[in-house]
């Protein structure tokens, strides 16, 4: 390291013979002892002595070698924080000579940025004989700041007293600005950013979680994410996290959030439609960072795309006049039905029914009157048959009732209760409206959708 007190003389062999002997009994011991092995004429008497401080002085200069060579930049200074030797690692982070820290304190470093409490800490700390290990901002000789992570360990003399301080800089500058780069855009994304650990705790999250979902970081400190997951979604998005393996790469997943109140909501209703449920749809991509153990998840807010998918699946799926499902629905929900059946062996059974001389109802009223008709038969039907039970128009004044797990005598009631119902009511203008209907159980393994359709619609044939 740079010496900035030189303590020790710098002798040659040239002036080793100039000098005369009263001077050379002015040296201490192990002066005489190495003018001695320099000048190649040692005394016996200083043999095994001049063999000690020859080697100690090589190790000496090796040391000093290795630390001068450190690309790491390391001081040391007195008990008064005055430098005593830096090395040139510390020279080039600074921007300071050797000679220019000759007899100045650590202070000329100070960048302003760090609080008067800080110092007196470290100073607390290593006055008491311990090391200090902690992150500071300095500032260098042309004025720009620089951020270490430094660590302080006192050097104590033979005696038990502290007598050096050794300071060793790990330069983190660099490492700092990219992590306030990540924090700006952590909080500038409009999608919600988190870092889990393996556990699944929250270890940090950004502003759009309150934005979105009305939590804060407050609200979820040492909360596990799978926690707010819908329990629909949350096996697995828990599989995800119990099983991470960065050969994966990133994983995707859509999942159901909870979410807290809305953010400026003034009244119950506004604050409910933050979310159907209580939760909120979010797209996640997620990555695990092995080393460091953690997951990395990016979300998007995708409840409105789900709401107008849902939208425009239900319309795609729906009767537009009466609100029930429609034909194209009816195909899909037989095909799985009858799956069913064939799984558990409880078979569904199957009505189709329609409006006896519908068409008089329309030439006689008019179109307007015959659909009041449909709709009015709807809810007659809709009030009277299980929340499961599957209720769709077939076409024009055809209808469709399917009932899972129903056998022949519970559809046989239900068909005759239908037909007695919609009999009883009153039409308005139309008056008295019957209706045809035809049954079809599930027959069997061998047994399929179209088949069951077409003996229903048999069955209804035979009845009109």
């Amino acid at each position: 390291m740079s010496a900035l007190r030189h303590t020790e003389p710098a002798f040659s062999r040239r002036s080793i013979v100039l000098w005369g002997r009263e001077h050379v009994d002015l040296l201490g011991e192990r002066e005489r002892c190495l003018l001695a092995v320099w000048s190649g004429k040692a005394p016996p008497i200083y043999q095994s002595l001049c063999t000690y401080y020859t080697i100690s002085d090589m190790s000496t200069s090796f040391h000093k070698r290795v630390i001068e060579s450190v690309d790491t930049p390391m001081y040391v200074t007195d008990t008064e924080g005055t430098f005593v030797s830096v090395n040139p690692a510390f020279e080039r982070l600074t921007g300071y000579a050797a000679d220019e820290l000759e007899g100045r304190k650590t202070s000329i470093l100070k960048s302003g940025e760090m609080p008067e409490t800080y110092y007196l800490r470290l100073w607390d700390v290593i006055l008491y004989g311990e090391s200090w290990k902690e992150e500071i901002i300095n500032r260098r000789k042309d004025g720009s700041l620089y951020t270490v992570l430094q660590s302080i360990s006192p050097i104590w003399d033979e005696e038990g007293r502290i007598e050096y301080f050794t300071a060793v800089q790990y330069d983190i500058t660099r490492e700092k600005e990219l992590q306030d780069e990540r924090n700006i855009f952590f909080n500038v994304s409009v999608d919600l950013f988190a870092i889990v650990d393996g556990e699944g705790v929250f270890t940090q999250l950004n502003e759009a979680w309150s934005k979105y979902l009305g939590h804060s970081t407050d609200d979820l400190s040492g909360t596990r994410i799978s926690d707010l997951v819908h329990p629909e979604e949350r096996e697995a998005f828990a599989d995800i996290l119990r099983e991470p393996s960065e050969e994966k790469g990133v994983i995707s997943i859509d999942a159901r959030m909870a979410a807290g109140e809305k953010v400026g909501a003034k009244n119950t209703a506004e604050k409910s439609s933050s979310a159907v449920g209580g939760y909120r749809w979010v797209s996640w991509r997620i990555y695990y960072y092995e080393e460091k153990e953690l997951f990395y998840l990016s979300g998007r807010d995708i409840q409105k795309r789900v709401e107008m998918e849902q939208k425009i699946r239900k319309m795609s799926v729906t009767d537009k006049l009466t609100g029930i499902y429609n034909r194209l629905q009816c195909d899909e929900k037989l095909e799985s039905e009858v799956e069913r059946a064939k799984r558990n062996e409880r078979p569904p059974a199957l009505i189709i029914f329609d409006i006896d001389h519908f068409k008089q109802v329309n030439d006689t009223y008019g179109h307007q009157r015959g659909d009041s008709v449909l709709v009015e038969l709807t809810k007659i039907v809709q009030n009277r048959i299980r929340e499961y039970d599957f209720f769709a128009r077939w076409g024009g004044e055809e209808f469709l009732l399917l009932a899972p797990e129903t056998e022949m005598e519970e559809a046989r009631a239900l068909a005759e209760r239908l037909r007695k119902a919609v009999e009883q009511t009153p039409f308005e203008e139309v008056g008295r409206v019957t209706v045809s209907m035809g049954l079809a159980m599930f027959g069997g393994p061998g047994d399929d959708a179209e088949s069951l359709l077409r003996r229903a619609d048999e069955a209804l044939y035979k009845a009109k």
